[in-house]
Order: C-alpha cells, then structure tokens, then sequence
C-alpha cells in the first residue's frame, strides 16, 4: 500500500505513525515544522523513500521491526531521504535514522543540522550479523554540534 500525501506539516505531535503494520510505502514526501517525531514505523516489509524530513522536535525517521529471537529480517527499508534540523525539541538520543530489531536497510540517506546522533539503533547483534541492519551511502554534515562526549554518533 502506497500513502499518497505530498507534504506534512505544522503538527505539535508526531506526523506519521504506522504500527504493526507490513507492506506500506511512504514516498516523495516533504515532513517539516513537526513538534514530535517525523515518521515512525513498526512492522515488515515498510520503506520510506525519496523523502525529505526537516525542523522536527525529536527523531527524523524511525523503524521497529524483525523477530530478534528467530533472527528474521524485517525488511523494512529507509532510502534515498534528506533529513535535517532534526532533535530541535528534544536534544538528545533523537536520530534522523533509529533502528531496531533485526533486517533493516539504511541506504543513501542525507542527514545533518543536529545538536546530537545522526544514526542510532540496536538489534541482535548489529555490528557483527550482515542480516541485523545494512547501512551504506550515509552521507553526513554537522551533527554532534552541542553533545560533544557522543564518540559513537555514527
């Protein structure tokens, strides 16, 4: 299923939220001026792409997602995204990318403009099991600018 909305914006609250969910797709959106979060996702086979996310309070796009116990992928994907400007409200551990569970793509995002992380998230074993996340392209710009003790940011 495919949400068809050009723009998001103006909203003291998170402004997409989808649980528990499979198969949507969130596409060629612009997400601005959020007080919460900007997208997010729990469920499988979920992506959002060729977005742009910019001025939200806390996390730019998130995902939840795989069974940890069984090591079965999600399959949910975050590509091709401009998020900046994000974690205005809340300073700190708010991502433009958060992630967890198990079989997660992070390809080809933009992120910058953050007083802290640029990327963060946990699943089985991340950094040793290729089916855990699969993060490529990050391209990154001025993050970490007030937290300066954040030496795992990236």
């Amino acid at each position: 299923m495919c949400v068809c909305v050009s723009a998001v914006a103006y909203s003291r609250v998170s402004a997409v939220v989808i649980s528990g969910s499979d198969n949507i797709s969130l596409s060629n959106v612009s997400i601005h001026n959020i007080g919460g979060s900007a997208v997010t996702i729990s469920g499988s086979h979920n992506s959002v792409s060729d977005s742009s996310v910019q001025y939200v309070g806390c996390t730019g796009i998130s995902v939840d997602g795989g069974d940890i116990a069984t090591l079965t992928a999600s399959g949910n994907t975050i590509l091709n995204n401009n998020i900046h400007q994000y974690a205005q409200r809340k300073r700190t551990y708010q991502p433009a990318v958060g992630f967890r569970g198990v079989g997660h793509q992070v390809i080809n995002n933009t992120v910058g403009d953050a007083p802290h992380c640029g990327m963060l998230g946990g699943g089985n074993d991340v950094s040793t099991e290729p089916i855990s996340a699969e993060i490529a392209k990050l391209r990154t710009r001025r993050y970490c600018t007030e937290i300066h003790a954040s030496t795992a940011a990236m």
